[in-house]
């Protein structure tokens, strides 16, 4: 069977990209679907990739993005459980058999799935249950099928080595905030060198250190606007009462002050914050747009 075209699912990151770097190079043309096309930046100067945007969730979609292709690449992975949407079975069971239908219409014969190390149906962890599942379902499809089953991948710009640089910058501060109890605790930047999604993380460490069992107090010296925004969010969705896993946050249980030079001293100026973790006052300079994913969750 000769493969022209080529549809890589899952084309956006670490390993479909670098994967869509040499299908281009040994001239195949490639389609990468995307929810989001910025997503795909990296692959827009490759002469022979198609970033199509859409969602592979919804069987219809899929269907389309994959008509007109001889073969399938499914990279696609989770590796934490999620909503209904972007769980292990949606990702790992549901897309791999929506991804065989779609082959099945389309008449692509070849799919190649990316499982993972141990992988089965009985395995000791959700994410190897669903991942032996959606093996399973391809190999029992008729199709053409290879599956790969790798341990950990790394190499430039992959999210494992970076989450474990992350952790080795961090690791002080939450030996700090958890091996403490009822202490005064003051920080220095503790978001220093973490990338801005890790800094939001800290706000949830400090509010279960703070307001859990360990019941520390905190004096936070940050220019993490990432950090605040958490703690912003997180005190509105107590006042909507929506489950988190953490201690309820209150404006009386965060004090927040911007410390603004004005020649040879310092303005304080205190940003108090209402139940909805809105700022009373405007914030000087404003906010990041990356901050509205924390101010309005997921909606």
């Amino acid at each position: 069977m000769q493969i022209e075209k080529v549809c890589v699912i899952g084309g956006t990151g670490f390993v479909g990209r670098h994967l869509c770097q040499q299908l281009a190079a040994q001239g195949y043309r490639v389609r990468v679907p995307t929810r989001e096309r910025e997503r795909a930046k990296p692959l827009f100067l490759l002469p022979t990739v198609e970033i199509v945007v859409a969602d592979v969730h919804s069987p219809a979609a899929l269907a389309d993005v994959v008509a007109g292709c001889d073969a399938v690449i499914n990279l696609v992975g989770v590796l934490h459980d999620g909503s209904e949407l972007r769980g292990f079975r949606a990702a790992h069971v549901e897309l791999a058999r929506n991804v065989v239908e779609a082959c099945r219409s389309s008449g692509a014969k070849r799919l190649l799935q990316m499982s993972a190390l141990g992988a089965a149906s009985d395995g000791p962890s959700e994410y190897l249950r669903s991942k032996g599942e959606a093996a399973r379902i391809v190999l029992d499809s008729g199709l053409e099928v290879t599956v790969f089953r790798p341990s950990v991948i790394f190499g430039p710009n992959d999210r494992f080595l970076n989450m474990f640089a992350g952790l080795a910058r961090v690791l002080p501060v939450l030996v700090l905030a958890y091996g403490s109890q009822g202490k005064l605790l003051a920080m220095e930047q503790p978001e220093i060198h973490l990338h801005p999604a890790l800094q939001a993380e800290l706000g949830d460490v400090f509010i279960e250190a703070a307001l859990g069992d360990r019941q520390n107090t905190f004096i936070l010296e940050t220019h993490s606007e990432h950090l605040i925004l958490r703690l912003m969010r997180r005190m509105r969705e107590s006042h909507q009462d929506k489950e988190t896993g953490l201690p309820k946050l209150t404006p009386a249980d965060v004090s927040v002050l911007y410390v603004e030079p004005d020649g040879t001293r310092s303005i304080v100026r205190e940003m108090p914050l209402n139940e909805l973790g809105e700022l009373v006052k405007s914030w000087p300079g404003g906010f990041f747009e990356e901050g509205l994913r924390e101010q309005f969750g997921d909606a």
